[in-house]
Formats: C-alpha cells, sequence, structure tokens
C-alpha cells in the first residue's frame, strides 16, 4: 500500500475522535432527537470500521477502498449538515 494512501486513510477517519463533541451538540428538546443521537453514538463505530476496511480492502480491490474513504467524506459531511440543522 503507498504512503499517501495510509495517510489518507488516516487523516479521513480523525472526524471519529469529535463523536463527543457532536452529541454535546445536540439539542434534546428537537422532535428527531432519538433518531440524531443514534447516528451520532453510531458515527465513530461507522468510521472505524470503514477505515479499518478500506485499509484491508487496498491489497485485492483498491476501488472498494476509494469508495470506501469517499463514503467516509460523505458521512462526515453529513452528520455535520445535520447536527448544525436540528
Amino acid at each position: 500500500m503507498p504512503l499517501y494512501v495510509k495517510i489518507l486513510i488516516v487523516l479521513l477517519a480523525l472526524p471519529l475522535f469529535s463523536a463527543l463533541w457532536l452529541a454535546g451538540r445536540l439539542e434534546p428538546a428537537s422532535p428527531i432527537y432519538p433518531t440524531v443521537r443514534l447516528m451520532v453514538w453510531l458515527y465513530p463505530f461507522y468510521m472505524l470500521l470503514s477505515s479499518w476496511l478500506a485499509w484491508k480492502a487496498w491489497a485485492e480491490r483498491q476501488a472498494v477502498t476509494w469508495i470506501l474513504l469517499a463514503m467516509e467524506v460523505l458521512s462526515t459531511a453529513s452528520i455535520y449538515i445535520l447536527i448544525a440543522r436540528q
């Protein structure tokens, strides 16, 4: 695996450490609070699993790695938008 792919996987996995900050920004008065809370708490596990799978997939299927990394970017953007608009 090239070094730039390793660095990219690690960099894209870093937002998983913001889960507690995201959970602190939840508004319990919101009608969608239970669903948003569940998504915020599942987010770090998804990011960790997706990063690990991207790392493992590189040896045989590089396209799967790129797809997983793109999904990480999209899910990170969507979780931040979800928190901002609740």
